[in-house]
């Protein structure tokens, strides 16, 4: 592999690792054991974009004499030190505060649901394989200030609302944050999806853990696609939530007609099938087609959440009236911002005129006349591969 191997080889040496990490056999070793001090930085580059940078660090870090080169191997060695020290204190930090706030909740009978990285790592070879920036948790919205109370007296500052959930953040040194969902229902743009979400608590069962709850396979499958399609029309959903995908094909016990039951009533069966051929061909050297292929560099493009010109693409190709959409946000999230318009939906108007005056002085307006810029300078070829995965994921919208 060349210094400046382009994206390709790049992508294939990263697959190449992560499929060693979780006990993939592949006879494509010779990019990493030839790989140059500069290859390596391109692939670690590209890892630490979608939040892999531990697992090729450990990977490469495995294949200790078999790295040919002298200054890849050094290079390595240091990656493994500096990095994966850091990383594991954050891990062990965030194990810790998670196992903390569940014996609180099961102290004061709250009934909650661990989700997305917290439940997903134990499909992992090992737990510490499955990155996590916060501990997500699904509370009954019923019980979402005592849920709150119970934060803060472990020493958790509340830091803000959101349509779904609150945020609470530890204090120093460790400042684990921490989400505690009242809804899964993000946002006004999967409305099937939202619909089965709407019903998730009926989808848990409890766990035998005092008040722990967990979803049934089905349900936990459906929910980690609905948010890779959230995330996906915001620009992408990176590398990890495929793998998650392809684990969850493997390791969950599915009923098959339940699951596309669910994905069919949510309109997401062709979205997940698209996603689940992906990481065929990443994790089993499958055949790509067109579709993977499109998709790959749309996932690859886009780092762990997305990128703006990939949402810019999407979103203009989703709805016709992109623009107004970016400018005037569904109701359901001006009622969050602004409470107000529970009690006095008239005053919506007013509110938007807030809203305006917020995003010129707090540099938004800005962001979104950028935004708003490259939606006009998309090329042809970018809105066709936009036009391409919208019409083929089954994600088409007004």
């Amino acid at each position: 592999m060349e210094a400046n191997g382009n994206q390709r080889q790049i992508t294939d040496t990263l697959m190449v690792l992560l499929r060693s990490e979780l006990g993939v056999n592949s006879s494509a070793s010779e990019p990493v054991t030839g790989l140059t001090p500069d290859a390596l930085d391109a692939v670690y580059l590209l890892a630490s974009r979608h939040r892999l940078e531990h697992l090729v660090a450990d990977a490469l870090w495995k294949q200790g004499e078999r790295l040919s080169v002298p200054e890849t191997r050094e290079k390595v060695n240091r990656l493994y030190q500096d990095f994966l020290a850091r990383y594991f204190r954050q891990t062990v930090c965030r194990e810790y505060a998670f196992g903390q706030i569940c014996r609180q909740f099961d102290t004061d009978g709250i009934d909650y649901l661990p989700l997305k990285g917290m439940e997903l790592r134990h499909l992992w070879p090992e737990d510490w394989m499955r990155s996590c920036s916060d501990i997500d948790i699904l509370i009954r919205e019923e019980d979402l200030e005592t849920a709150r109370a119970s934060a803060e007296t472990l020493g958790y500052t509340y830091t803000g609302r959101t349509s779904h959930d609150i945020s609470l953040l530890s204090g120093e040194p460790d400042r684990v944050h921490i989400e505690l969902h009242y809804d899964t229902i993000e946002e006004e743009s999967l409305p099937q999806a939202q619909a089965v979400l709407s019903d998730i608590w009926s989808y848990a069962e409890p766990t035998g853990q005092g008040t722990r709850f967990r979803l049934k396979p089905e349900m936990l499958y459906f929910y980690h696609v609905a948010h890779m399609a959230k995330h996906f029309q915001h620009g992408g959903c990176g590398i990890r939530f495929f793998l998650d995908l392809w684990l969850m094909e493997r390791k969950l016990e599915l009923d098959t007609e339940q699951k596309n039951g669910l994905l069919g009533k949510g309109g997401l069966r062709k979205f997940a099938e698209g996603c689940v051929r992906l990481s065929e061909v990443w994790m089993e050297d499958a055949p790509a087609d067109e579709l993977t292929e499109a998709l790959e560099t749309y996932i690859v493009d886009g780092g762990i959440y997305g990128n703006l010109q990939n949402r810019v693409a999407v979103g203009q190709r989703q709805k016709r009236s992109y623009v107004f959409s970016r400018l005037f946000i569904p109701m359901s999230t001006m009622r969050e911002r602004y409470p107000v318009l529970k009690r006095c939906p008239f005053l919506l108007p007013a509110m938007y005129v807030h809203r305006f005056g917020k995003m010129v002085t707090d540099g938004r307006m800005k962001r979104t006349r950028r935004e708003l810029a490259l939606n006009r300078s998309l090329s042809k070829s970018e809105e066709q591969k936009a036009e391409y995965l919208i019409e083929h994921l089954g994600l088409r919208r007004e």
